[in-house]
């Protein structure tokens, strides 16, 4: 539905950045419109700096 990616996409906003994208309908309606996703994981061994 995009709630939660809606809240977090505001959030983002208040905590100043300036390029954030809410894809409608969330990830079901990102998949109903037959766009890629990726799924492979990587898992972060060190932190960048």
């Amino acid at each position: 539905s995009g709630t939660r990616s809606q809240s977090a996409a505001a959030l983002l906003g208040q905590k100043g950045f300036e390029t954030v994208y809410n894809v409608v309908g969330g990830t079901v309606g990102w998949i109903q419109r037959g766009l890629p996703l990726s799924t492979t994981t990587k898992i972060m061994t060190e932190v960048p700096r």
